[in-house]
């Protein structure tokens, strides 16, 4: 049932994206103009990898959400990138936390951030050892 529920969050990150981000044409010039002007080559196959990565967080959530866990492995290959990148599993506590100043250090909140995550794939993973060994 958690996992279940963790794959809704992340199907939800999607969609909370794609709605806020990815679907607003102006968005897509302002996100190449992003990479462009931060130097770094083929801005291109940068956006391609990140709209891969968010399709994987997608697939991850509803193979999560379907009891399917044949590529589950995606959670611990995502487990560094979401760090790296600051993409929180359970992202709308983390948006609560910063919008009320709860917590304003952002130490606290990247602290707060990798211990979530890594609890994240420790549940994932004990979930898919324990569907494996009762099949």
């Amino acid at each position: 049932m958690i996992v279940a529920g963790i794959g809704v969050l992340d199907i939800g990150y999607v969609a909370w994206i794609s709605s806020n981000y990815f679907l607003q044409a102006d968005s897509w010039v302002s996100l190449y103009e992003s990479f462009v002007s931060f130097g770094l080559p083929y801005p291109q196959l940068q956006i391609a990898a990140l709209i891969i990565f968010y399709a994987s967080i997608l697939i991850c959530g509803i193979c999560m959400v379907f009891n399917f866990n044949k590529l589950l492995w995606l959670n611990y290959a995502q487990f560094p990138i979401r760090v790296l990148l600051v993409i929180p599993s359970f992202y709308p506590a983390f948006y609560l936390l910063s919008i009320t100043n709860l917590i304003s250090s952002v130490v606290v909140m990247f602290i707060l951030l990798v211990i979530t995550e890594i609890a994240r794939v420790l549940v994932v993973y004990k979930w898919q050892h324990i569907t494996i060994h009762s099949s």
